[in-house]
C-alpha cells in the first residue's frame, strides 16, 4: 500500500475501530437495522459463507489479513481451529480483538500482531487465510495475493466490493469525505488478478455489494 493511503486508512480505522466492532454486534435501534439492510447486508453472508467453506476447521490454522475486530478469529477458535492469526496495523483493532476474545475464553489459542502484511516474517502456512474487507483499501492487491497464496495450503477467501452499483457511489463519497481511500473491482479485474497471481481454481460468488473470493492456492 502507498505510505501515504496506509496512513489515511490506519488513522480512520483507528478513530472509528469501535464503530466497526459494533456492526457484528445483535441488538441495534431500528436506524442501525435499516442501515445494516441497505448497506452492510454482505457482512453477515460473508461471514457465513466463510465459516461453512473453511472446513474441517478442528486442529487447523488461520490466518486472517487485516483482521479488525477479529469476529472470525473468535469465532474460528472457538470452533476448535489450533493456530489462530490475526495481523492489522490498528493496534486499537487488536485491542478489540483481545477483549472479543477474553469475553468467550479463547485468548491464549489467538497470536496477534500489529504491523503491514507485505513486510511481516510470517513463521510456517496457514490452512486458511482470510482477506476480508481488505482489499476495499488497498490500491495493489496482487503482491497481497501473491504472498497470501505462499502461505496458504487449503483455502484463500476474499472479499473485493462491486464496482457498479449506486452503494458504491455513495460509499466512496462518504469514506473520501472522511480522508480514507476507497478501491471498487468488477469482476473482469479480479479474475485478473487471479491469474496474474498463478490461481486458476477458484470460484467468485456474488454477495450483495461484494464479490466473494474462494480460491485453492496450489
Amino acid at each position: 500500500m502507498k505510505a501515504t493511503n496506509s496512513g489515511k486508512v490506519q488513522k480512520f480505522f483507528t478513530e472509528r475501530a469501535s464503530e466497526f466492532e459494533a456492526i457484528y454486534r445483535p441488538r441495534k435501534g431500528p436506524l442501525h437495522r435499516f442501515l445494516d439492510w441497505y448497506f452492510r447486508r454482505s457482512i453477515p453472508e460473508r461471514f457465513r459463507l466463510t465459516l461453512e467453506n473453511c472446513q474441517p476447521i478442528e486442529g487447523r490454522s488461520v490466518l486472517d489479513i487485516g483482521c479488525g475486530p477479529g469476529h472470525y478469529l473468535v469465532e474460528f477458535a472457538k470452533r476448535g481451529a489450533d493456530r489462530v492469526m490475526g495481523i492489522d496495523f490498528s493496534e486499537k483493532m487488536l485491542e478489540i480483538v483481545s477483549e472479543n476474545a477474553s469475553l468467550v475464553g479463547v485468548s491464549d489459542k489467538l497470536e496477534l500482531i500489529s504491523g503491514d502484511f507485505l513486510t511481516h516474517a510470517f513463521e510456517g502456512e496457514f490452512d486458511y487465510s482470510l482477506a476480508i474487507g481488505f482489499f476495499d483499501y488497498i490500491p495493489d492487491p496482487l503482491p497481497y495475493i501473491e504472498k497470501a497464496k505462499g502461505l496458504s495450503t487449503k483455502l484463500m477467501v476474499m472479499s473485493f466490493p462491486k464496482k457498479w452499483l449506486l452503494r458504491t457511489i455513495i460509499r466512496k463519497v462518504r469514506l473520501t469525505l472522511k480522508g480514507c481511500p476507497v478501491y471498487f473491482y468488477p469482476r473482469g479485474k479480479i479474475v485478473r488478478l487471479l491469474k496474474e497471481a498463478g490461481i486458476s481454481d477458484y470460484r467468485i460468488l456474488s454477495v450483495y455489494r461484494d464479490y466473494l473470493v474462494l480460491a485453492k492456492p496450489g
